[in-house]
């Protein structure tokens, strides 16, 4: 029965991969499909543990356990069950080819039983789906502001038809590959923890998290991943480099003395490396910044010596007292942070 049921399921499943609209009667017996046939899941559902370097599902060793990443059927679902756009039924970057994949379906159930079942199908036993980037996390969010009990039903039906198929979900909840990241509603950056954007995203995440964690199919839940790619190459450019890094952990915890290490001095008139001529500023302020032509940078992992003067002016509007010395030297660093006189640029913050 089994055996007769998986054969039905796949004619049927092939049928409705090879054409863009079938007719009523194939459609019909897919639905039908998807209520009676017997589930043979790939994997048994259980509690997901490691051991040293195995995955186990239940304390047992587990195989089949790879996967794939999937980033837009979700948004899809979403866009086509709360916001109408029916167009978007069965769109994904898996199935049936890469990227630009469509099932024929037009309902919840259809989409992940189709979707699942291919999983199943190529022994795919892990699936990380959500949002990757601004536009999944802005559809994800204002479906659950707007649309917040179709929004459950979408994920209650994934995760559903996720374990009758054997395969375990991580769920993203948002995602960036671009700077500014989405804000969900707020000011501010979402990751400054001050920001009403922060505020907004926790309390989404919190209730979307609360709300999975109570349905009945948590079985396929394997993890909740809260944010895809916080270091993507363009929010790592402008928010965790270096430079910004370090204004940001100042902005924390306080210190009491800043320094940048570089294979110079410190903020010169012009490139030390390229110009014999070139003078040691040592105390630095907007003028300095003002002055520098952005064609005599002197280069270096974060970017420039100049983003140094725009980082170290940031650093003084906190009151702190910021240093650029050559790292090189040895010794010299050990006797910045002791407090003694060395050769660099200094900029002096203000009364804290």
């Amino acid at each position: 029965m089994i055996l007769l049921g998986r054969a039905l399921e796949a004619f049927i499943m092939e049928c409705g991969l090879r054409f863009n609209r079938v007719p009523l009667v194939t459609k019909s017996l897919m639905a039908l499909a998807a209520v009676l046939l017997i589930a043979t899941p790939a994997l048994a559902m259980g509690m997901v543990g490691v051991s040293g370097e195995d995955l186990t599902i239940d304390g047992e060793r587990a195989s089949g356990l790879g996967g794939v990443d999937e980033s837009t059927a979700l948004i899809f679902a979403l866009q086509a069950y709360c916001h109408g756009q029916v167009e978007d039924w069965g769109r994904n970057m898996n199935f049936p080819g890469p990227d630009t994949g469509q099932l024929d379906c037009d309902s919840l159930l259809e989409l992940w039983h189709q979707y699942f079942w291919l999983c199943d199908h190529y022994d795919l036993g892990l699936v990380r789906i959500g949002a990757s980037d601004m536009w999944g996390s802005k559809v994800m969010h204002e479906a659950w502001l707007w649309h917040r009990a179709a929004f459950m039903d979408v994920l209650s039906t994934m995760l559903h038809e996720a374990e009758e198929h054997g395969v375990y979900v991580c769920l993203v909840l948002a995602g960036s590959q671009q700077y500014p990241l989405y804000a969900f509603g707020g000011s501010g950056s979402v990751l400054d923890s001050s920001s009403q954007a922060y505020a907004n995203y926790i309390s989404y995440c919190t209730d979307v998290i609360s709300n999975v964690d109570a349905m009945n199919s948590t079985a396929a839940l394997f993890s909740y991943d809260v944010w895809n790619e916080p270091d993507h190459l363009s929010v790592n450019k402008a928010y965790w480099a270096g430079d910004q890094l370090m204004f940001i952990l100042a902005k924390e915890f306080r210190p009491e003395l800043i320094v940048f290490c570089a294979d110079v001095d410190g903020i010169h008139t012009a490139d030390p490396n390229l110009n014999p001529e070139a003078k040691l500023i040592e105390r630095v302020d907007q003028g300095v910044l003002d002055s520098l032509p952005r064609t005599a940078r002197v280069k270096d992992v974060t970017g420039s010596i100049y983003g140094k003067v725009e980082a170290m002016l940031r650093l003084a509007e906190l009151g702190r007292r910021t240093m650029v010395i050559n790292g090189k030297v040895p010794g010299r660093l050990q006797s910045a942070l002791r407090g003694e006189k060395v050769k660099g640029s200094v900029v002096d913050g203000g009364p804290r």
